[in-house]
C-alpha cells in the first residue's frame, strides 16, 4: 500500500468542503491572523515605551 503525500490529501479534503464552508474557515483563519498581528503591535508598543 503507497501512502499518498500530505498535501494531496488535504487538498482532496479541501474539495468536499462546500464552497461557502471553505470561504468561513477561510475569513476565520484572516481574522485570527489579523488578531495576533494587532496583538505583536501592542506588545512591540509595550517595549518601546
Amino acid at each position: 500500500m503507497k501512502k499518498e503525500p500530505q498535501k494531496d490529501r488535504y487538498s482532496g479534503e479541501l474539495k468536499e468542503i462546500p464552497e461557502v464552508e471553505k470561504r468561513r474557515l477561510i475569513e476565520e483563519i484572516q481574522r485570527k491572523q489579523r488578531l495576533r498581528k494587532s496583538q505583536e503591535k501592542k506588545w512591540q508598543w509595550l517595549h518601546d515605551s
